[in-house]
């Protein structure tokens, strides 16, 4: 395998400078970040919309429900993830929540809504 280049067209996950050097990706946990690229690498795109149940999200990450929960919340919070669609075992098929990836275009929109770049902690008024 050495010496061999990698194809061009082959499936892979990007992960900006500035996207790095942003407040909310220094804010994440190690799970959230883990999650982030987990997330991404589902990305094909055609269609910014991508599922992944919380099992799966444990699975992938090697952790369990409370982390694996909690790197979910954190990527919502900051602005990289937004819930389009609950995951429901009501249905005849059960089916995992549905994401978009905020630093990629939502149907009809032209420019990427990217929130994560101006969320900034908040204040503590303990002072």
């Amino acid at each position: 395998m050495a010496g061999k280049k990698p194809r061009r067209d082959q499936a892979h996950v990007r992960l900006y400078q500035h996207e790095l050097e942003s407040a909310a990706y220094r804010s994440l946990s190690p799970d959230a970040r883990s999650l982030l690229v987990e997330l991404r690498s589902f990305y094909t795109g055609r269609s910014n919309r991508v599922h992944m149940s919380l099992r799966e999200a444990m699975r992938r990450l090697n952790v369990g429900r409370r982390r694996a929960q909690g790197a979910i919340n954190e990527l919502i919070d900051r602005g990289f993830i937004r819930l389009l669609t609950p995951g429901a075992f009501h249905r005849k098929v059960p089916h995992a929540p549905e994401y978009a990836l905020l630093h990629e275009p939502l149907d009809g929109e032209r420019v990427p809504e990217k929130p994560f770049m101006r969320w900034q902690p908040e204040e503590s008024s303990h002072g």
